[in-house]
Parts: C-alpha cells; sequence; structure tokens
C-alpha cells in the first residue's frame, strides 16, 4: 500500500511538468517555423523551470531514502541566514524581514540545514499566497533561548488547522496541489540528526511560527 501511494504520487508528479517541457518543446518547433523570438524565448524559460521542478522532486525522494550524514563546522548563524535569504528571490508583493541577532557560532551541516531552512521559508511564502492570508510580510529571526539556537519563520498566512497540524510530519502528506510531501519529514530529520527539532505553532486564521532548534552544549 504504502509503495502504491509512493508510485502514484511520484508519477503524478513528475508526469505534470513533463507534460508543460513537452508542450514548450512543440511551441519552440512552431515559433521557429514563424521566426518568432520572443515566443521561443518564453517557452524555454517555462520548459527550463519544468525541468527544474523534476530535478527538485527527484532530489527530495533521494534525500528521504539516503542516510543522513551530518558533517558539522563553526558556523556564524545571524550571517549564515542572511546569506540564504540573499540568494532567495521572493514572490513580487511578499516581503522577508530579517531580525538576526544571536551573536551564535555553531556547529553545523551547513548544506543540509540549509536546507531545512529553505523548506520552511517555501512553506510560508506559499501559506502568504494561500486564500486567508493576513498579508504579505514573512519575518525570519535567530536567536538564543536558554540553551538553545532557534531559527523562527514567522508568516501572516491563513494558519494550519489542528487536525492538519497532526499529520504535517508524515512522509507524502500535503495540502498543496503540488509537491511530493516530505520536506517536513526531512526538514524533521536534518534538526533531529543536529540533537534538535523542529516546533510548529499555528492557529486558523492567524498564521504560522515554525522553530528550528538545536542545543548549544555542542558549540
Amino acid at each position: 500500500a504504502a509503495l502504491g501511494k509512493v508510485t502514484a504520487t511520484i508519477a503524478h508528479e513528475l508526469r505534470n511538468p513533463l507534460a508543460t517541457v513537452n508542450t514548450s518543446i512543440f511551441s519552440i518547433g512552431a515559433a521557429l517555423e514563424k521566426n518568432e523570438t520572443e515566443r521561443i524565448r518564453r517557452a524555454l524559460g517555462l520548459a527550463e523551470r519544468n525541468v527544474r521542478r523534476c530535478d527538485n522532486i527527484i532530489t527530495e525522494l533521494l534525500d528521504y531514502t539516503r542516510k543522513l550524514e551530518i558533517k558539522p563546522s563553526k558556523i556564524d548563524i545571524d550571517k549564515w541566514v542572511e546569506r540564504i535569504l540573499d540568494e532567495q528571490t521572493f514572490p513580487e508583493g511578499i516581503v522577508c524581514l530579517r531580525n538576526l541577532s544571536s551573536g551564535l557560532a555553531v556547529r553545523i551541516d551547513g548544506e543540509h540545514m540549509r536546507r531545512a531552512l529553505i523548506n520552511i521559508v517555501t512553506n510560508a511564502v506559499h501559506a502568504l499566497s494561500e486564500e486567508g492570508s493576513n498579508g504579505k510580510e514573512l519575518t525570519v529571526e535567530t536567536a538564543r533561548s536558554g540553551d538553545n539556537l532557534e531559527i523562527r519563520v514567522i508568516d501572516k498566512g491563513p494558519g494550519i488547522p489542528e487536525d492538519i497540524r497532526q499529520k504535517i510530519f508524515e512522509p507524502l502528506f500535503s495540502t498543496k496541489g503540488f509537491g511530493v510531501g516530505l520536506g517536513l519529514s526531512i526538514t524533521k530529520d536534518i534538526m533531529e540528526k543536529h540533537n534538535g527539532g523542529i516546533n510548529v505553532a499555528s492557529k486558523a486564521g492567524e498564521g504560522t511560527t515554525v522553530t528550528l532548534w538545536m542545543p548549544l552544549s555542542d558549540r
């Protein structure tokens, strides 16, 4: 039953972007005959985005199935988060506020933790695009809380109902019309490999705060 669910999910998620790539190729062929340069450019861009989407799906599957190995090094967390946010392209109208004031340097696997943070930021951006959102702002914070480092991503989206919140870490569970539903499972695994975890505080209609935390004992 589990294999059937995985197969159906992956087949659906790959078929849609591949169909778009196929349509783009047809469009390019038709445009070449008429020398329509702008149409070719648009079709190439669409094909590229959907190839990247397929690649992301495969990467997510591989990340979930392979054994996660942590290779930590000491990193200035505030500067590290700032660099990651600088690399992101946010949809028009969405504002990302920053409050990076932990002042901490912590031993983490920068690449795996980068994946975890981007997963959460991406989810927050999607939430802000949903019906019932209370604005277009998300905030990323770093802070010391007792003996823990916390990275918080706060959005003003529609929030997560209690019955849904209980399932969000289940593999293949997703409320979106796209995606494999492994992002939060992978993020949870990454945080646990850092001896930490992920907390989700949310109320329907009021937004969501996701906290990635890890102890400072090994820093």
